[in-house]
Parts: C-alpha cells; structure tokens; sequence
C-alpha cells in the first residue's frame, strides 16, 4: 500500500465524568492532527465509529466545517478496523491525499446485552440468553478449551499478561497487576471466566490521520503494509451467530489475517510484535459480523 499513519492521537481510556464520548474523539483527532503536524484544513477525507456514543460526522461541528466527506461506521468490535480500511481505500483509490480513522465511546456499565431484533436475530435468541456476551464468550472458550487441552490456569495466563501490560501504558484504564491468584481467584461471571478475564467496558477514543506516503517520507511515519477485513464464513461460529453448522471451518480472524500477509508480502515468522483485541480471556478477537487485520512496518 502507498499508505503512511503519520499522527496518532488518544484520549485515556476508562471513566472520564463530565466528557462526553464524542468530545473524547475529538481530544483523540486534535491530537492526532499535532502528532502529524497537519490541521483539520488539511484532511480530505474522515471515517469514524461508535457504538453507543453518536455519530462521528457531527464531530465537525467541533473540528471544522469544511464540508469534507465523513462516513460513519457502525460494525460492532470491528468498528475502529472498520473505519481505518475505508479512510485507507480513500487514499489508496486516489479520493484523498490526507485522511482521518478515529473511534470512540462511552458505554454504560454492566455487560453488552442487545436487543436480538437490532442484529437480524429472532426472540428466541435472546431469551435464551445468548445476546448477553459474557455468557456467549463462555460458551465458545468451553467448546475450544474442549477442543484443544487448554486449561483454567492458561486463562488466567492471559488475563496476567493484559494487566502486565496495562501497568506500563499511561493511556490504560485498569494498570495495576495482578496474580494469577488473584484472577482465577475473581467473581466467576459465566464459567470458566472469571471477573478479571473480562474487559470493562468504559470510554475512550482513538484517532490516526492518514496519507499517501511521500517519496523520501521520514522514518517516523509508519507504512501501512497492508489492511484486511473478512466476515465469518459457513461454519464459523461467532458472536450472535443463532446456529452452529456440523462442519467447523476457522474464524473471519484466521481469514483476515492471511489476507493481510498475503498482501503485505510477509509471513507470520516475519512479525516482531502482534497485538491482539482480546475481549475477555477466551478470545483472540471477538467481531459482530467480521474481524480485520493491518500489516505496518
């Protein structure tokens, strides 16, 4: 791809009283835009997502009315991927010079549980308690842990990690550590996983400003390799997915990951650093309807 990220702007995650999300996009874009050394006069082209925060075009009122094209995107946990293979098809289709991805949001407390009727799905569906994620991610871990040997103790491996890592990043929510005592020892939600395996859903925002990358660009700027997005095939079991077909084939993650390096021209062994969206212990990623994958170098 011809594409560079040449800002990135954050807002910190968790609980921040008296700022809506949306003014946390657009803290993340304002920041993003001095990371780049641009201004919003600059961008030829914005896309952006929330689940629960409203609609990212009318950021404008606050960036600028420039009357650039804004696309809003609404794709679940996908979201942010989302916007970010659009604004970078823009530049790459020759629609933009300069572009902006940003997503944000404030969820409320408590768990994601949807109204089936909002994702195609029927009544039933719900009541069964399946649009209640913590349970769904429950069952999928129980079946894969089935499946392949793995043990309580390796979950909470991984939530350790997440906490590890947490502790060293100032834009974290949750950033004190914890033991693997401590996790396994936490309030059991939907078995196997435990309180501390899952992630909180608080607020935040994320922006990244886009372009085409310059001849002789500097080595500050990260080249976009490549960007995938891939929805779940037959035999796919994800996240309000009402059935389970006998035959078992591997997630949209799996296919959106060997698009991306099929597409960058690398291999997995590769890749010196992976980062991973992991919605609770169980999952490497979890998309309503799809999930994506980027390459950058």
């Amino acid at each position: 791809m011809s594409v560079s990220i040449a800002g990135i702007g954050i807002h910190p995650f968790g609980r921040t009283d008296g700022v809506s999300g949306m003014q946390q996009g657009v803290i993340a874009v304002r920041a993003a835009l001095r990371d780049a050394g641009l201004t919003w006069d600059d961008v030829d082209f914005a896309a952006g997502g929330s689940e629960a925060a409203g609609n990212p075009d009318t950021m404008v009122s606050a960036l600028g009315l420039t009357g650039i094209p804004f696309i809003n995107v609404k794709n679940g946990c996908a979201t942010g991927g989302s916007a970010l293979t659009i604004a970078a098809a823009a530049i790459e289709s020759g629609q933009a010079e300069v572009a902006v991805a940003v997503g944000f949001d404030k969820h409320p407390r408590g768990a994601f549980n949807e109204d089936p009727a909002r994702w195609g799905l029927p009544e039933w569906y719900g009541r069964t308690g399946m649009m209640l994620t913590t349970q769904f991610f429950a069952m999928k871990i129980q079946r894969y842990m089935h499946d392949h040997g793995i043990s309580d103790a390796a979950l909470a491996k991984v939530a350790v990690k997440a906490f590890e890592n947490g502790a060293l990043n100032e834009n974290a929510w949750r950033r004190a550590p914890l033991s693997e005592a401590e996790v396994a020892g936490s309030r059991m939600i939907n078995h196997p996983l435990t309180q501390y395996m899952y992630c909180s859903p608080g607020e935040g925002a994320v922006a990244l400003v886009l372009r085409r990358t310059p001849e002789g660009a500097s080595s500050r700027e990260v080249k976009l390799a490549s960007v995938a997005f891939r929805t779940r095939r037959f035999g796919s079991f994800e996240v309000f997915s009402p059935h389970l077909a006998a035959e078992r084939v591997d997630g949209p993650t799996v296919d959106a990951a060997l698009a991306c390096f099929e597409a960058a021209g690398i291999e997995p062994g590769d890749v010196d650093l992976a980062q991973v969206q992991d919605t609770e212990s169980g999952a490497g990623d979890h998309a309503h309807g799809g999930d994506w994958a980027l390459c950058a170098r």
